[in-house]
C-alpha cells in the first residue's frame, strides 16, 4: 500500500508543519510526489468526549521536488497506526495512537487534478473519548490508502503529517450536556460539578443515575443563584433520589436545590430535605426558590414534572412552598409535597405566591403534611396576584392549616387582581385536610376569609372559574369572622361570582368570599371523590383511600 501522512498546522489556516525522518533515503525525484496537509487551527485539538472537530486534510504535490500531478487522480485516504511508534523513535515524542471511535472520516476521497499542485478538499472528525487519559497525547497518522488514474506517482518519505489530540478536563466524566448526550451523573461528586457546567445564557441537560445522599454538601447553595440567572438546565433525575438536602441552616438567603430555575426538573424525588432557619428572612422551594423569572431584562419559565418532595421549610419570608417558593409561568405537574412549614404570609405545599405573570399550570398534584404561617396558607398555591389564567386541577391535599392572622385554604389562599382576559381556573379539586383554622381573634367581618378550596376571591370576583370541587365532609373548620361559615357553595364563573351564604356580599370593607366546594357524601373516600370526577387513572392509582401518582 502506497501511503502518506498528515502534516498537522501549527499555526493558523494553511500552515503545515513537517519533521524529517532520521535515516531514511530521499524519494527519487519523479512526477507525483504526494503528501498530506491538515488545516486545523491549533497544534493539538482538545475536547470532552462525545464533542468532535471537523479538520480539512489535502493532498499536496511536493513543489519543492518540481512535481506536480500528471494526470487527474482520485485518492482515497486512511489511517496506519503503525506510523506512531516510529515517529516517536524517530522524533523522541511518546504519543498514544488515537483509540477507535475519536476519528471518522467524513470525505475520504479528494482529487488532484493533471498540472495541479492541491487537491480538492476532505475531512475528518475528531473527538476525545471517554476511555481516553487526560493527561495523554494522542496522534492520529493519515496516510494514503489508494490512487487511481495514474500509475506516475510517488508518496514523500521525507515529510509526516499526523493530528494531535487531546481528551479536554470535563468535571462530569460521562456526557456532553447536550439533548442527546446529557451529562450523567453518577456520584455525589459529580453532583456538586453540576454548578461548574452550568453555561451563562445557554441550557445545558443532565441526567441523575444514582441515588445522591447531599449531607456530603453540608450547608447546599442553590444552582443558578447569580443575576441574571441566565444559567438554564434540563434536569431528568431518572426516578432517583437526593436525601438529606440541607440549604440556610444559618444566617439568610434562598433555599432549596436551585435559588433560581431556569428549565425544567423531572422524575426526581427528594426526602429529609431541611431548608432555612428561624432567622431566614428569604422565601424557600425544596427544589427552587424560584421557580423561572421576570424582571425588565430577562422572562423565562420554571417547570417541575413528576417530583416528589419530603421535608421541613422554615423561614420569616413571605412565598414559600414544597416544590417553588415563588413561581413565574410555571408548570408542575404529577408532583407531590410532604411537608411541615412554618413561615410568614402565603406558604403552600405546592407553590407559596405567583406574582403577575403569564400562564401558571398546576395539575395532578397533592400535598400532605402542616403548615403553620400567618396569612394565606395553603395546600397547593399560597396566593395568586394577576396570575395571567393560573390553571389548577385534578389536585388534592390533606395538610392541616393553620393561620395566625387571616385566610387559608386547601387550594389556593387567596386569588387577586385576576384580569378579565386571563381567567384562573380552579377545577375538578377535592380539599380532604382535616383542620384548616385561622387562629386570630375575631376583629368582626372585616378579615380576609378563610375557605375549603379558595379562601378569598375579593379581588377576582367576576374573573374567576372555580367549579366541580368538593371538600373533606369531617373538616375542622375555624374562622375568626362570624359571617365566615363552612357551606356548600354552587359553581362559579365570571358570570356568577361568589355570593349569598358565608360571603359579605357586597358589605363595605368585606373580604368574606371564599369557595368552599360541595361536602363529598358521609363516608366516601377520597379516591372515590377523585373517580368520580374522572381523574385520570392512568396517571392515578384510585385503588385506596388516597390517591396515589403511579
Amino acid at each position: 500500500m502506497k501511503k502518506i501522512l498528515l502534516i498537522l498546522s501549527a499555526f493558523a489556516l494553511l500552515l503545515v508543519s513537517s519533521c524529517v525522518k532520521d535515516n531514511e533515503d530521499k524519494v527519487p525525484f519523479m512526477k507525483g510526489t504526494f503528501y498530506t496537509a491538515s488545516f486545523a487551527d491549533v497544534d493539538t485539538v482538545v475536547t470532552v468526549p462525545q464533542v468532535t472537530k471537523s479538520i480539512d486534510i489535502r493532498v499536496l504535490a511536493d513543489t519543492l521536488k518540481g512535481t506536480v500531478a500528471s494526470d487527474n487522480v482520485t485518492i482515497t485516504l486512511g489511517v496506519d497506526p503503525d506510523y506512531v511508534e516510529e515517529f516517536n523513535k524517530a522524533n523522541g515524542t511518546n504519543y498514544v495512537m488515537a483509540p477507535i471511535g475519536s476519528y471518522e472520516f467524513t470525505n475520504s476521497k479528494v482529487s488532484l487534478f493533471r498540472y495541479n499542485v492541491v487537491s480538492t478538499t476532505g475531512s475528518i472528525k475528531v473527538g476525545a473519548t471517554y476511555d481516553m487519559d487526560m493527561n495523554t497525547v494522542y496522534m492520529i497518522p493519515i496516510v494514503i490508502a489508494s490512487v487511481s488514474g495514474t500509475e506516475e506517482y510517488e508518496v514523500s518519505n521525507d515529510k509526516i503529517g499526523y493530528i494531535l489530540l487531546g481528551r479536554a478536563y470535563s468535571p462530569i466524566a460521562m456526557g456532553a450536556g447536550t439533548p442527546d448526550d446529557p451529562y450523567v451523573i453518577r456520584s455525589a461528586e459529580e453532583f456538586g460539578k453540576i454548578r461548574e457546567t452550568l453555561i451563562e445564557g445557554s441550557k445545558v441537560y443532565y441526567k441523575l443515575a444514582v441515588d445522591v445522599d447531599m449531607s456530603s454538601f453540608g450547608d447546599w447553595e442553590g444552582l443558578n443563584g447569580e443575576s441574571p440567572y441566565t444559567r438554564a438546565i434540563d434536569f431528568d433525575g431518572d426516578g432517583h433520589t437526593l436525601s438529606n438536602l440541607t440549604c440556610r441552616s444559618t444566617g439568610t438567603g434562598n433555599g432549596g436545590l436551585f435559588s433560581v430555575l431556569n428549565g425544567e426538573v423531572r422524575n426526581l424525588n427528594i426526602v429529609n430535605a431541611k431548608i432555612g432557619n428561624a432567622d431566614n428572612k428569604n422565601s424557600a422551594g425544596i427544589i427552587a426558590t424560584f421557580g423561572g423569572y421576570h424582571n425588565d431584562k430577562v422572562d423565562f419559565r420554571g417547570s417541575a414534572i413528576n417530583c416528589h418532595v419530603q421535608g421541613t421549610i422554615t423561614t420569616t419570608a413571605y412565598g414559600n412552598g414544597g416544590i417553588f417558593g415563588y413561581g413565574y409561568g410555571v408548570t408542575i405537574e404529577r408532583c407531590s409535597a410532604d411537608v411541615e412549614i412554618t413561615g410568614n404570609h402565603h406558604c403552600a405545599g405546592i407553590v407559596g405566591y405567583l406574582p403577575e405573570n403569564g400562564g401558571n399550570t398546576v395539575k395532578n398534584c397533592y400535598s400532605t403534611g402542616t403548615i403553620n404561617g400567618t396569612r394565606f396558607p395553603a395546600g397547593i398555591i399560597g396566593y395568586v396576584v394577576k396570575g395571567g389564567k393560573t390553571t389548577v386541577s385534578c389536585c388534592y391535599s390533606t395538610m392541616t392549616l393553620v393561620s395566625s392572622n387571616f385566610g387559608g385554604a386547601a387550594m389556593i389562599g387567596r386569588i387577586d387582581n385576576a384580569t378579565e382576559s386571563d381567567y384562573d381556573v380552579v377545577e375538578n379539586c377535592i380539599a380532604w385536610s382535616d383542620r384548616i383554622a385561622c387562629t386570630r381573634t375575631s376583629n368582626g367581618d372585616e378579615n380576609y376569609s378563610v375557605g375549603a378550596v379558595v379562601g378569598d376571591c375579593t379581588g377576582a370576583l367576576g374573573k374567576i372559574y372555580l367549579t366541580n370541587c368538593f371538600r373533606n365532609p369531617d373538616m375542622e373548620f375555624v374562622a375568626s369572622a362570624p359571617l365566615n361559615i363552612l357551606c356548600d357553595q354552587p359553581n362559579f364563573d365570571p358570570s356568577n361570582p361568589p355570593s349569598g351564604a358565608g360571603t359579605s356580599d357586597g358589605a363595605a370593607k368585606g373580604h368574606i368570599y371564599p369557595y368552599h366546594g360541595v361536602a363529598a357524601a358521609a363516608g366516601a373516600t377520597c379516591s372515590q371523590v377523585a373517580k368520580s370526577l374522572g381523574w385520570d387513572e392512568n396517571i392515578w392509582d384510585l385503588s385506596g383511600d388516597l390517591p396515589k401518582l403511579k
